[in-house]
């Protein structure tokens, strides 16, 4: 037997269902469907979950029963069959099975359904569906699933209900979920929900009477209202709903009834201890505040603490210009973001910014502004917020970023002359070459005589020759190209090139520009040139260790023929190979 889901359209149009907008909290798949007399199914609802089980994204496939049968496991059909069959004979059943997903993962489900024969003898069919593939979680998932499916309103805890808000006025009762009990002092409430409104604060009518009014014109709402019980307590209760309307005229209505006795208590008592959290806020040094609406909808500050000097360099005498001189403090750079939030106030969502204030003292300082949104019982929305200066935290963070960059720059370079050390020229060369080993070519260079520098003019000479040697190079190699100091005086290049021939070309500009000009050391002028060995990499030559073997076989060739040359493979044929210091 198929299961029939209804598709996406069908399924917001049958209103038949209770807990439309209270599921949406759970991750399983609830279905709700009457079958009638004359043996048609009626699907009354399909839950949110349904793209989730079948593995697709929602709105990307037609919530049916073609797609989910389509998605069980062929092994698994017989069960499945079987698990249908009992239940159309009104019995409580259950089976588990695979789903294939669309996005090709394999699902293990749980399934359970219940059957109840109706007066006029429909059966009503009750379904879940939970996710049980993992093993680790599946005994877990199991017990907390059947616990939700037996008692679905129970675990949410607060009265739900379900209506139709009709357009003449009429607020017609549709579902009661389990709770009202508790918040009517004991007293179960009648179908019409007379015993409820008769249970409402007689002061509080005319604000249930705004609710009623603007779930009828199709609008979301809340209220909040007492009730007094039948044992006798006085409850405050926050009743608040979803409006959907409807093709018939008439309003859907979801709503959700809390007992909010206590948190107007605490409320309360929050105020009542404002007197001795002051004391606490003068001993701060941040700087407290809370903005709350004006007329014209822009936000003030409705309460400022005793820190703002700390912030400003000096005092504000004129307490209302306080907001506006604050503001002309915000560096021009920051003035945009900061505007831009302010401006997001009424969105009643969190803000955090910093941005930099220079003060009456001429200080520039960095300021972290935090706002959280706050609602007030007559729903008025403030913002609470926390104004401190992390100039000292900012600038010591920005010194211990600068100290860290320089360290890993020391790690991976060589500290004299600032090309890339052997270890970091290594790592590079090595991806460089796994990933496209024939684009590349290495050269390794020696500085020639440059032991008889060191011994005649001294180290701190060869040292300058070094440095120069460097910044000669990197001005004829590219972006792309890698250099390094392999040791001592001599350097290896990793070049991206075309062919041998382009190999050899870049090889002559090296050997051009470091030869170019004798180089200046105090009031020496020193002759430099290098001996260049050179590889193609290729296939057979794709690993670093292989081609530094191969280029110091070269650069041993250059050295004995010369020096002040390159030396490379015969297929390269350079057109420097006879050049001689």
């Amino acid at each position: 037997m198929k299961w029939p889901f209804p598709n996406l359209l069908s399924r917001r149009r049958r209103r038949g269902n209770h807990f439309e907008g209270i599921l949406e909290l759970f991750d399983d798949h609830v279905h709700i469907g009457e079958l009638l007399p004359d043996g048609r199914f009626l699907t009354r609802f399909s839950g949110p979950a349904f793209a989730r089980f079948v593995g697709a994204e929602p709105g990307d496939v037609a919530e049916s029963s073609e797609v989910w049968n389509s998605c069980v496991e062929p092994l698994d059909r017989a069960s499945y069959d079987r698990f249908w069959g009992e239940v159309v004979l009104g019995r409580g059943a259950e089976v588990t099975y695979r789903l294939r997903g669309l996005d090709g993962v394999t699902r293990t489900v749980w399934h359970r359904a219940r059957a109840r024969a109706l007066p006029d003898g429909r059966l009503l069919i009750q379904g879940l569906v939970s996710d049980v593939t993992k093993h680790e979680e599946t005994i877990a998932r199991l017990a907390d699933a059947d616990h939700r499916f037996m008692h679905l309103l129970d675990v949410v805890g607060e009265h739900v209900y379900r209506a139709i808000a009709h357009p003449d006025g009429r607020i017609e009762e549709l579902f009661q979920g389990p709770g009202a009990d508790r918040l009517l002092g004991g007293a179960d409430p009648d179908g019409a929900m007379e015993n409820w409104t008769a249970a409402i604060h007689p002061d509080d009518l005319p604000a249930i009477a705004t609710f009623d009014a603007a779930l009828c014109e199709g609008r979301d709402a809340d209220v909040q209202y007492r009730l007094r019980g039948y044992d006798g307590v006085t409850r405050w209760v926050h009743d608040r709903a979803i409006a959907r309307r409807g093709e018939d005229g008439t309003v859907q209505v979801s709503g959700i009834v809390s007992d909010v006795t206590e948190r107007r208590r605490l409320h309360s008592e929050l105020a009542s201890a404002h007197s001795a959290l002051a004391r606490v806020v003068e001993a701060m040094e941040d700087h407290l505040y809370t903005l709350g609406p004006d007329l014209d909808g822009r936000y003030r500050s409705v309460y400022r603490g005793p820190n703002l000097e700390r912030l400003t360099g000096s005092p504000i005498l004129d307490h209302d210009e306080t907001d506006a001189i604050w503001a002309s403090m915000v560096h021009p750079h920051d003035r945009g973001g900061r505007d831009a939030a302010m401006t997001d106030l009424a969105r009643g969502e969190p803000i955090e910014l910093e941005y930099r204030v220079t003060g009456r003292d001429g200080v520039e300082r960095i300021v972290l502004d935090r706002l959280r949104p706050r609602l007030e019982a007559d729903g008025t929305l403030l913002y609470d917020g926390m104004t401190r200066d992390i100039t000292d935290r900012r600038n010591l963070e920005n010194e211990l970023r600068r100290a860290h960059r320089a360290a890993e720059q020391l790690a991976i370079t060589d500290e004299l002359t600032g090309a890339y050390n052997r270890r970091h020229f290594t790592a590079i060369a090595g991806r460089a070459l796994a990933a496209s080993p024939s684009t590349f070519g290495l050269l390794l260079l020696d500085a020639d005589h440059f032991k008889r520098i060191n011994d005649v003019h001294g180290h701190l000479a060869g040292d300058a020759v070094l440095v120069e040697l460097v910044r000669r190079l990197r001005t004829v190699l590219g972006p792309e190209d890698v250099l390094a100091r392999w040791g001592g005086e001599e350097f290896a290049v990793l070049l991206r090139i075309d062919s041998d021939d382009d190999l050899a070309r870049r090889a002559a500009e090296l050997l051009d520009v470091v030869a170019a000009t004798p180089v200046e050391v105090r009031d020496l002028r020193l002759e430099l040139t290098v001996s260049i060995g050179g590889i193609h990499a290729g296939d057979s030559l794709a690993t670093l260790d292989a081609l530094i073997e191969h280029a110091d076989h070269q650069l041993y060739a250059a050295k004995r023929d010369g020096r002040n040359r390159a030396s490379l493979p015969h297929d390269a044929q350079p057109p420097f190979t006879t050049r001689i210091a």
